[in-house]
């Protein structure tokens, strides 16, 4: 299972996460971010240490991004993983071999 860590420095937060960021973790990291979006200025999301990552925790990182954006909030990811790297080019492999005739 996926923890958070958060830690404060003046306006900037950052969320560490840890372990495996999948469906089992969201209930305990989208509030955790959701949070730190409350006050933050910058917000580094460091993916260092984790493990493997899901469809889901693509999609939590996509959701903070966005919601960041929409705050005027810096968004920054440090160091992703192997795991989530690993991830990013499957996700952008099926992105540009999708073919759009056969969504239709």
């Amino acid at each position: 299972m996926g923890t958070i860590r958060l830690s404060n420095e003046g306006t900037a937060v950052t969320a560490v996460l840890e372990g495996e960021i999948d469906v089992a973790s969201m209930a305990d990291l989208q509030p955790s971010l959701w949070g730190a979006l409350q006050t933050a200025k910058v917000l580094v999301v460091d993916l260092k240490a984790v493990e493997s990552i899901d469809l889901s925790g693509v999609q939590l990182l996509f959701w903070a991004r966005a919601v960041a954006g929409a705050r005027a909030i810096r968004f920054q990811v440090r160091e992703p993983s192997a795991s989530v790297l690993s991830a990013a080019r499957v996700l952008e492999q099926a992105w540009l071999s999708a073919d759009p005739e056969q969504a239709s």
